[in-house]
């Protein structure tokens, strides 16, 4: 047998080249950025269009048409405001309504004319009757009254 002088031993071969792993939440970061983004300009669009030409924000409209577009979050607190405003204003109605209220009464005290359904006090203030005082001509107890004063005469 003859010797062979060259070893023969595994073949060396380079490694096949495996693929780089590739992070993409970096994209996605991106993607939730231009979502917002797109979300805010919507947002804009509806309020710009619920304003009137004087600038005035209608804000149950605003709320109305955020909600139809699926953005509760930013209608809740127009809905708030909204109501706020309704109260503040009957608040204002029913301060107004008091106050001519309260001067109409001075006036009477000042001429001397108390209102129906009114009567001073024994300190000198007006207070409310409820009803105001009986009619004599219709209350049953003042006719019976009446017919047995005239019996006794």
């Amino acid at each position: 047998m003859a010797i062979n002088p060259f070893r023969v031993g595994e073949l060396q071969l380079p490694q096949p080249l495996r693929p780089v792993p590739i992070d993409f939440s970096p994209l996605q970061g991106i993607g939730d950025t231009i979502g917002l983004v797109r979300q805010q300009a919507a947002v804009g669009d509806i309020i710009r269009a619920s304003t009137d030409a004087q600038g005035n924000l209608d804000h149950v409209k605003a709320a109305d048409e955020l909600s139809k577009a699926g953005l509760q979050r930013y209608a809740e607190p127009l809905y708030a405001l909204a109501n706020r405003k309704q109260a503040l204003e009957q608040t204002g109605a029913a301060q107004r309504e008091t106050t001519r209220h309260n001067k109409a009464t001075e006036e009477a005290l000042k001429t001397g004319k108390i209102p129906f359904g009114w009567e001073i006090g024994p300190d000198g203030t007006p207070f409310y009757t409820k009803g105001g005082p009986p009619i004599p001509s219709t209350s049953p107890s003042a006719k019976n009254s009446s017919r047995s004063r005239a019996s006794s005469r």
